[in-house]
């Protein structure tokens, strides 16, 4: 018989260690947080080539910065990486968390603000290079792209993926450190399912899920292996630039 109480007790106290630390690093001031996305067409390329998730990380956060040092200042940021999606399928995509302003080169603090659309493009953009220059470092396709055979076809389907629409969702800002860190504790440090969306687990190598619906909110159901859900949990990693 399944019996959850204990993991969640643990995770839960695990979280609350880490908000704590977090809170003494966190600058105290207004945050907004984001997520950058991939067309779907281009998720098995990075399942076939792992080694270019740490681009992807870096890519969102100097998007954020180019952003900033354009006015002079330096901000805080605070990036993950999360490979799946709420059904656990696999789905990279990157998490930001900035803050609402940064240090000019006389160490004052001044208010800052981000213009989405000015980063969607910067995004898109710089997501292309990184996977048109990758043709030639190795890249492995995946089984779904077999017929990509010639680097002119690679080029084709690369800058055509998304159209000319690639998906950055900009949040409300969270004010205040405390709030960030809360924020982040329970986001950035949860496991690719919580215990409470779990229908049914026997012990073995499968189990069945409830998870809501993108449009409106209902549940679903999915099944998952148990060793893909570990696979997933190993790459949300996240990191700091402050």
């Amino acid at each position: 018989m399944w019996q959850p109480c204990l993991p969640v007790l643990r995770k839960k106290k695990a979280t609350d260690l880490w908000i704590a630390t977090q809170l003494n690093r966190l600058p105290d001031c207004d945050w907004v947080h984001l997520v950058f996305t991939l067309p779907d067409t281009l998720w098995p390329v990075f399942e076939s080539n792992r080694w270019l998730l740490n681009d992807v990380c870096r890519l969102a956060v100097e998007n954020l910065l180019y952003a900033a040092r354009k006015r002079g200042l330096e901000p805080g940021i605070f990036c993950a990486i999360h490979t799946y999606g709420r059904r656990l399928n696999w789905h990279p995509h990157v998490h930001v968390s900035v803050t609402c302003g940064g240090l000019n080169k006389h160490g004052h603090w001044k208010k800052l603000s981000f213009l989405k659309d000015a980063m969607r493009s910067r995004w898109m953009w710089n997501m292309r290079q990184l996977l048109l220059k990758a043709w030639s470092e190795g890249l492995a396709m995946p089984e779904s792209l077999s017929h990509i055979t010639t680097e002119s076809q690679w080029r084709s389907l690369v800058l055509k993926a998304g159209g000319k629409y690639w998906h950055v969702y900009m949040s409300k800002k969270t004010a205040g450190g405390r709030n960030t860190a809360r924020y982040l504790g329970r986001y950035l440090k949860k496991p690719p399912i919580a215990a409470s969306r779990l229908a049914h687990y026997n012990g073995g190598a499968s189990l069945s899920f409830r998870y809501p619906g993108p449009q409106n909110g209902r549940n679903g159901d999915g099944n998952a292996d148990t060793a893909g859900a570990g696979r997933e949990a190993e790459t949300a990693h996240p990191g700091e630039v402050f």
